[in-house]
């Protein structure tokens, strides 16, 4: 395995790199560098298996050191190096899609050994989950029915042909839920961003009931609505699939 470390604080250096010798002379194969310029020049001409990376370089600090390691790799494990001041920067780290973290002072050979295993087979699991994701989201675009796939931060990741057939509305139309309330329903703003606001604590599928959503031409529609957490973390955000009914032709035939 290759792994890039990114550190420039040379005791630390040292002391990894000699714990790195404890390891299977197989299993590790280390590259190192001090600035962040330096590690996306050598990540982009040869992309390594991990990346080992410091947060505070000179070059960059904090969470703007992890961003841009995590936009140019974000198909290469990357741990985080934090030291005992900032742990809540590293936390931060691993929600926007680092691997995991280790503090500094308190790195061995045993604990490095297992994060790296446990790293590595992680991030095998999760590119056989995407490789589901793929497929899953090819199935959803498909669909016939109006289906969405939307995120905690309320962007709309994926929207079903059955959605565009039925309400006119793309998704260049509508990138996120705001865009879709603000069209669909603009004379219940309100009440449907509250109720949106309180998906993020869903935990199980929830029955939203019938709702009048107005299309892209102007026609109202009925249609008959459930939102269902996804149960894990699609594109690395807690993600949510709404599913709809058009029941309109039914509504009407019952009057």
């Amino acid at each position: 395995m290759k792994l890039l470390l990114v550190e420039d604080n040379l005791p630390d250096v040292r002391i990894i790199q000699e714990m790195f010798k404890e390891l299977p002379q197989e299993a590790i194969e280390p590259v190192h560098v001090d600035r962040l310029a330096k590690a996306l020049e050598y990540i982009h001409k040869t992309p390594p298996d991990m990346v080992l990376l410091d947060l505070g370089l000179p070059d960059s600090q904090g969470m703007e050191t992890a961003k841009k390691i995590l936009d140019v790799c974000p198909l290469i494990p990357v741990i985080v190096l934090t030291g005992l001041d900032d742990p809540a920067v590293a936390t931060e780290a691993v929600r926007i899609g680092a691997q995991d973290f280790l503090v500094k002072g308190h790195i061995t050979s045993d604990n490095l050994q297992r994060t790296i295993r446990h790293v590595s087979e992680r991030f095998r699991s999760l590119q056989r989950m995407t490789q589901s994701e793929e497929q899953f989201r090819l199935a959803v675009e498909n669909a016939p029915v109006p289906i969405l796939i939307h995120s905690d931060d309320n962007q709309i990741l994926h929207m079903s042909k059955g959605w565009s057939f039925y309400s006119g509305y793309t998704i260049e139309d509508v990138p996120t839920l705001a865009d879709w309330v603000k069209l669909a329903c603009p004379d219940r703003v309100a009440l449907v961003n509250q109720e949106l606001a309180q998906l993020k604590e869903l935990n199980d599928t929830v029955h939203r009931g019938e709702r009048s959503i107005r299309t892209k031409d102007g026609t109202k529609r009925i249609w008959d609505i459930q939102t269902t957490p996804l149960g894990h973390r699609y594109q690395r955000k807690r993600s949510y699939l709404t599913l709809a009914v058009d029941v309109t032709e039914q509504k009407m035939a019952e009057k």
